[in-house]
């Protein structure tokens, strides 16, 4: 099998990493403020590992499977028409709860920056951009994160040099108790499962690259999550009105703890790179949860029309009006759509690769899933992921 290219490589890896990173950059300084810092980073940590041996698991279904084969179709070869079905639905409403959450959020972006802006605006950006085939997403979207990361770097050490890290569990004390209540966003803020089936076919069913592409898909964002709340929490205890919406009253938007951050920073160069940061990084999520449904959508409608390029624009009219009209209903739901995409992603991410991957025999996963002990762990953090959104958020 062709190996990629270093560009090709990095455009893969980006688009693993951008998938997630605007679920998190964004909503988990507020999110993970209620249970303290170093219960947060414990909980990244866990998180991103079990999210790794996961991908790894889902990729195995989808290299046995063969190319251009979506999650549905792997579903169906190995668990039968039910697993398929059980599949399909988790798919849909995950991919959709996400575009939705994303494209809110974009939204809440552009009005409290640009003033009010058409609707119809983001439906044709939308359908432009994922319409496009997904060699050239990778494309565009490899400067988008390029971007977002390089601002985050300079915001973030502005933020540590200007903060004061020692005062974060004086103004944000641990409390693991609340620990469960947040499980289910962390685990989506490392959910890039949606995006596997296209990244298998682009490194081209390579086994190595695949193995390369997830762990540094996976590492970008753990790395990302874990300065970014301890640089934003060192600062945001500075802002009492912040601080008491955050722990007191437990409600505060998106944009609000941007503001925040970047006033206390004097504002000026920093309010523009809020700006820059915010819509980087939530375009980037918007443009990997978009393309992989696009992308199993796509595959489907052109099994029944059998033109490619008509397929794709059909498929991203079924992706991207619907979500489009979910946005309307979620605006001010963010984190909320982001724990409930959280217990779905754990039938897609957990209970049928794992249900599927005892079928086949694993060449990709290697000693990481091969042993029982990580099948084990991996079920029960499904478990508490799923328990903690019906019976605790």
């Amino acid at each position: 099998m062709l190996a990629l290219s270093f560009w090709q490589r990095v455009s893969a890896i980006f688009l693993v990493a951008g998938t997630s990173i605007g679920a998190g950059v964004l909503a988990l300084p507020q999110l993970v403020a209620s249970v303290g810092v170093l219960v947060a980073l414990s909980l990244f940590l866990m998180s991103s590992w079990v999210v790794y041996c996961l991908c790894l698991c889902m990729a195995e279904v989808h290299v046995e499977a063969g190319a251009k084969h979506t999650f549905i179709d792997a579903c169906r070869k190995f668990g039968g028409r039910y697993a398929a079905a059980i599949g399909a639905l988790a798919f849909v409403c995950l991919g959709y709860s996400l575009l939705a959450a994303y494209s809110a959020a974009l939204l809440d972006i552009f009005e409290q920056y640009a003033g009010h802006i058409d609707p119809l605006w983001i439906l044709v950006f939308s359908f432009t951009l994922l319409s496009l085939p997904v060699a050239v997403i990778t494309r565009v979207n490899k400067p988008l994160l390029f971007v977002a990361l390089l601002t985050f770097m300079i915001f973030g050490a502005a933020l540590l040099y200007c903060g004061d890290v020692f005062n974060i569990r004086r103004s944000f004390p641990e409390n693991p108790g609340r620990a469960l209540s947040i499980l289910p966003a962390i685990f989506t803020s490392f959910g890039c499962q949606i995006v596997i089936a296209p990244i298998v076919d682009y490194c081209r069913l390579n086994v190595k690259e695949i193995r390369r592409v997830l762990f540094y898909g996976n590492v970008i964002p753990l790395c990302v999550y874990g300065l970014w709340v301890t640089a934003a929490l060192g600062m945001l205890w500075k802002d009492p009105a912040i601080t008491k919406a955050i722990c007191v009253e437990g409600q505060v938007s998106v944009a609000a703890v941007m503001h925040s951050l970047s006033s206390l920073l004097g504002g000026g160069a920093f309010e523009h790179m809020v700006k820059v940061l915010a819509f980087f990084s939530v375009l980037t999520s918007f443009v990997g949860v978009g393309v992989g449904l696009v992308d199993a959508v796509s595959i489907h409608v052109q099994k029944l029309c059998g033109i490619k390029r008509f397929a794709r624009i059909v498929g991203c009219a079924l992706v991207v009006i619907p979500a489009w009209w979910l946005t309307f209903f979620s605006r001010a739901a963010f984190v909320e759509l982001l724990s409930v995409a959280g217990a779905i992603n754990t039938v897609i991410a957990v209970f049928l690769p794992l249900f599927l991957v005892k079928n086949i025999q694993t060449t990709l996963c290697g000693s990481t899933f091969q042993c029982i002990s990580w099948k084990i762990i991996a079920f029960i953090w499904a478990i508490v992921v799923v328990a903690s959104e019906v019976f605790v958020s």
